[in-house]
């Protein structure tokens, strides 16, 4: 059982997880404001270079935590985009949890050394909370997970009772 639900976590549920943050960093990052020195490397389309914080392949995960009768594994997941290679790279920036999501982190807790605390850019993004909330209990997209769980179960034949 406990292979069939780490499975389904890394499939079905990842997946759902994934477009969720696509999502939010498309409405929380991407959309609140239009970059005026630099072309954004947005998602993983031809036309856009890729490789930026809304490319899907540079959304990963990680099983955490020791499975026991009472608790499960944990589904971490997070965004490994590097700074953009033509701009600032920001390379002091060194809050990060990981050593891969030091942009994600800028982008999370914004840039408070700047001298223009002003600028959309520099304030903070959190995006990984908003989707987090979005996926909990109530929000807009737990209906989804509670699916793909449910699915992903059914690929290795165990389906809820009625």
């Amino acid at each position: 059982m406990q292979a069939a639900v780490e499975d389904t976590l890394q499939i079905e549920v990842f997946e759902v997880v994934r477009e969720v943050v696509l999502d939010r960093i498309q409405r929380d990052v991407y959309d609140v404001y239009n970059p005026q020195r630099y072309v954004r490397r947005s998602d993983d389309s031809p036309d856009s270079g890729g490789q930026g914080l809304g490319d899907r392949n540079n959304i990963v995960f990680q099983l955490e935590g020791r499975a026991t009768n009472t608790t499960g594994k944990t589904l971490v997941v997070w965004n490994i985009a590097k700074f953009n290679p033509r701009n600032n790279p920001h390379e002091a920036f060194s809050t990060a949890r990981r050593k891969d999501d030091i942009l994600q982190r800028l982008i999370i807790d914004g840039w408070s050394r700047a001298s223009d605390d002003s600028s959309v850019w520099q304030q903070p993004r959190p995006f990984i909370e908003n989707a987090n909330r979005a996926l909990q209990k109530g929000g807009e997209h737990h209906n989804s997970l509670e699916e793909a769980f449910e699915t992903g179960l059914a690929r290795h034949g165990i389906t809820k009772k009625k």
